[in-house]
């Protein structure tokens, strides 16, 4: 082996795709054409993907199916499913669906095995056979939740912890109810939207209590919709268990009702300053309790709904209802940190950071008001005439 080159090629001869783009490309091209081939596409998942392309070196595409059955189950609960335990990729319909509403799944996965084609009706047989067993414990989950209303699980919430100066996951949820009555006004809600509200907040934790959730942290939210849904709450109350967790991540959506906003508002709240007077702020790459993405949230629902609304009067109503003590000073450091978030914001925005800095001074308390005051500034530094 004479030159670099020679050891890339020696590599490719053995399948091994050494470059990572190359290797991507290759598993999203298999990946696609297998789907195609069972009259499906596969859900946009830039994080599977990837995760996938760094676990195999040589990689070689398989379609299996499974029963139908299981289709019955929750969309999210499948995909979880599949991508959690196997990172499978998902098979859905090519159907035309509604806005925001997920494509049925069709009874296939396609893997990623890492080899040669040899043996691989024996393979994609061993992933049927597991795929079945853990639909078939999903499904056993589900069944168990729902023999009881999704507020029969709360009194189970007094057995978690949310932290231990602030108290079991019962005791937040019942700040968040109080915290909701408090800022009802502030954030807008009508008389009836507050009703939904403060309805969907003593139910907002109820699924951490249940099987699926407790098997899937990640379904929070999205089970608390589905067994509140079963239970005969409200549509609205429903869609608010879940959207008091959006966003979840970068690019992710805002809540799109009052009820919606108005919990996720309060629980950010109540973790935010509850944390800080309980002496736990992060430090450096250190947030165990993911704080700097509950600040995020907070500032980037308040801004995506334009919503004037200052924070300093909301941390203090948040720290009343706290049974450790939130002065002034841990307030004050509450809404810095926020504050902070919000900068990141408005720079990732492209922002000049003078103009962010200025507006900030002077309205970060009140993020819609901000951003507002960053456009309006940057017109008029744009000016000839200005300075």
């Amino acid at each position: 082996m004479e030159t670099p080159a020679d050891y890339f090629r020696r590599l490719k001869e053995q399948d091994i795709l050494l470059d990572l783009e190359e290797r991507r490309q290759a598993v999203a091209a298999q990946v696609q054409a297998l789907a195609k081939e069972a009259g499906g596409t596969i859900p946009d998942d830039p994080a599977l993907l990837a995760e996938v392309t760094n676990l195999i070196e040589a990689p070689t595409a398989l379609l299996g199916s499974f029963d139908p059955a299981p289709l019955n189950l929750p969309r999210e609960v499948l995909i979880s499913v599949m991508k959690k335990h196997q990172r499978y990729f998902p098979v859905e319909s090519t159907a035309a669906v509604a806005d925001n509403a997920g494509r049925p799944l069709l009874p296939y996965f396609i893997a990623v095995r890492n080899g040669d084609q040899r043996g691989l009706d024996l393979v994609t047989e061993g992933n049927e056979h597991v795929i079945r067993a853990r639909f078939a414990d999903a499904a056993y989950f589900v069944r168990e939740d729902v023999k009881q209303p999704l507020e029969a699980h709360l009194p189970k919430l007094a057995r978690l912890t949310f932290q231990f100066k602030l108290g079991s996951m019962l005791d937040k949820t019942q700040r968040i109810v109080a915290l909701v009555n408090d800022l009802a006004d502030d954030l807008g809600l009508s008389a009836s939207e507050k009703t939904v509200a403060l309805r969907a907040a003593r139910l907002c934790k109820a699924d951490l209590a249940t099987h699926m959730v407790v098997e899937m942290t990640s379904l929070q939210g999205t089970m608390g919709r589905y067994y509140a849904l079963n239970s005969g709450e409200a549509e609205g109350v429903a869609l608010a268990i879940f959207e008091h967790y959006l966003p979840r991540y970068a690019g992710d959506l805002t809540p799109r009702t009052p009820p919606g906003l108005a919990v996720g508002t309060a629980d950010r709240l109540d973790s935010l300053v509850g944390l800080f007077a309980a002496s736990l702020a992060p430090t450096g790459n250190k947030d165990p309790f993911a704080q700097r993405r509950a600040a995020l949230g907070l500032v980037q629902n308040l801004v995506a709904w334009e919503l004037d609304f200052d924070l300093r009067p909301a941390l203090q109503a948040a720290a009343a209802h706290l049974p450790v003590e939130a002065g002034p000073q841990e307030q004050a450091a509450t809404l810095d940190f926020i504050v902070e978030r919000l900068r990141n914001v408005f720079l990732d925005q492209g922002w000049r950071y003078d103009v962010v800095d200025a507006v900030l001074q002077a309205q970060g308390h009140n993020p819609a008001r901000a951003a507002r005051a960053v456009r309006e500034l940057t017109q008029w530094v744009g000016r000839p005439d200005w300075g």
